[in-house]
């Protein structure tokens, strides 16, 4: 009798190229990949959504009930300086925001003042005149991250105002 096997997702492709590379940067630092550091790859790569320090450890206890919250941190500073995942403040001084960049294409952020969600955007314009505003005062581009607050359409129309926000986590 012949199994049935599923073909891989795009999630699982990009999952084990998460676990290669980030096992390769590990080595290369002399650190071992632990049951419980596979468990936060796996939890940070099998959602695509923005996320916070303390959503990650829930996600990764589900699957390793071992993941402590120094683990959690420690770990995130290791996939921020690996690349894989990118560490934001979506404006907000007392929270850390992260999200996974694997496969993702380059994108912006619309951040509601009232309900805290975030918007991924992506404008070719907008990218077009980036360059070109760069290239005029000679300003070698490594990186960028454009994030623009306001009120989304949704809060508009409920007549929210920028400063009552109600406690939701960005992206959700």
């Amino acid at each position: 009798m012949a199994t049935s096997e599923r073909a891989p997702t795009r999630s699982d492709t990009f999952l084990g190229a998460a676990h290669d590379h980030f096992g390769r940067f590990l080595a290369g630092k002399g650190l071992r990949y632990t049951s419980e550091r596979r468990a936060v790859v796996d939890a940070v790569f099998e959602k695509h959504r923005h996320f916070e320090a303390d959503d990650l450890l829930l996600w990764a206890r589900a699957k390793e009930s071992r993941v402590s919250r120094a683990t959690i941190y420690r770990t995130l500073e290791l996939l921020v300086n690996s690349g894989l995942v990118r560490q934001m403040t979506f404006g907000d001084k007392t929270a850390q925001h992260y999200e996974q960049v694997l496969g993702i294409p380059h994108h912006d952020h619309l951040i509601c003042l009232a309900c805290g969600r975030v918007q991924e955007v992506f404008s070719a314009d907008l990218e077009r005149e980036q360059d070109a505003l760069c290239e005029r005062h000679g300003f070698e581009v490594h990186h960028h991250n454009l994030e623009v607050f306001g009120l989304c359409r949704r809060c508009r129309a409920a007549g929210a105002s920028a400063g009552k926000r109600r406690g939701r986590s960005p992206g959700a």
